[in-house]
């Protein structure tokens, strides 16, 4: 999930101008709900992914995108990632 995110900001131009682009998977200071449901069988590739862009921009720090994010196996969310409130 978090190489998706990656690829969507290099894709969409958010690293451009910067000569080696650094990726922190979560911004200090917020908020992240990790859910796991365990996988949907041994050895299963994910068959399924959605990633909403909740946000993005630059900052001081620099560029940055925040996405919620599901992974699913055989029809099962398996691993699901959002923002907090």
């Amino acid at each position: 999930m978090l190489q998706l995110l990656q690829f969507h900001m290099l894709h969409t131009g958010l690293a451009d101008g910067l000569s080696h682009p650094r990726f922190a998977p979560i911004e200090p200071g917020r908020a992240v709900t990790w859910k796991y449901r365990g996988p949907g069988g041994a050895a299963q590739s994910p068959d399924h992914h959605h990633q909403e862009i909740t946000e993005q921009g630059r900052d001081a720090a620099g560029p940055f995108a925040v996405a919620d994010a599901s992974l699913w196996v055989d029809g099962k969310r398996i691993y699901q990632v959002a923002e907090s409130e």
